[in-house]
């Protein structure tokens, strides 16, 4: 009975890690492929990625030695791809838009020169995932900043509960 036990407990693990280990070497894989195209597309450009980061649906990368910044939409890495000098960026500011609901529907770095006004589209709300007008778009919440802020209200109101029943 027990080795049964024993067998059946190894058996749940090894079916619980699964999904995990695909997930995490498929993020991988993809991961790789798409910093080794966004390489080769610098290199075609006469730049040297020296470091680079995926956010959202863009990637950004540095050429520390020539002082460029190149970037792309992850969706369209070639047709996409700019390469601009950080000696002409004269301002750079995050741009944010919301809808009239209150919902984030682009988030942009937005960089301005002399001679171009570009945004490097880091989020931006895709109407095309079937939601329908008037539907709820579900959010994330910090239930780490949640919980201090309610367990608070909930003191202040057992102190105010307290001193009315003393009255």
């Amino acid at each position: 009975m027990e080795i049964n036990s024993v067998t059946i407990g190894i058996v749940v693990v090894v079916l619980a890690t699964l999904p995990i280990l695909y997930i995490i070497l498929n993020s991988t894989k993809t991961n790789n492929s798409i910093k080794k195209k966004f390489t080769s597309l610098c290199t075609q450009n006469g730049a040297q990625l020296t470091n680079y980061e995926v956010i959202g649906s863009a990637i950004l990368g540095m050429d520390s030695s020539h002082k460029k910044v190149m970037y792309s939409s992850l969706s369209d890495l070639e047709n996409r791809f700019q390469i601009i000098d950080l000696a002409t960026i004269k301002n750079c500011q995050i741009k944010t838009m919301k809808s009239k609901k209150q919902f984030l529907e682009l988030v942009a770095l937005k960089l301005d020169g002399p001679e171009f006004h570009n945004d490097i589209v880091v989020y931006e709300e895709d109407d095309d995932l079937g939601h329908k007008e008037g539907d709820p778009i579900y959010q994330q919440i910090d239930h780490g900043k949640l919980v201090p802020l309610l367990v608070a209200a909930v003191q202040e109101l057992t102190t105010k509960v307290e001193a009315l029943e003393a009255a």
